[in-house]
């Protein structure tokens, strides 16, 4: 399960709905997946290599902002 972490300062009501949006994902791979159904999505913009273990993945998300997905 991911756990949301909030550092854009969303309003109550989409934070919620991005959290139920990202309830159901457990692996990078479901991330990719939900990613390029939405419409507003096109691909993973980069991954950034954090050490030999954990990269983050940037996908874009809706008014300019990004989702950053800690993967290990």
């Amino acid at each position: 399960m991911l756990e949301l972490t909030d550092h854009a300062g969303l309003e109550a009501g989409e934070r919620d709905d991005l959290a139920a949006a990202l309830a159901g994902l457990t692996t990078l791979a479901d991330v990719i997946r939900w990613g390029l159904e939405l419409p507003e999505m096109s691909a993973v913009i980069d991954v950034v290599g954090q050490d030999e273990f954990t990269n983050d993945v940037i996908l874009p998300w809706v008014s300019g902002r990004f989702l950053v997905f800690d993967t290990t």
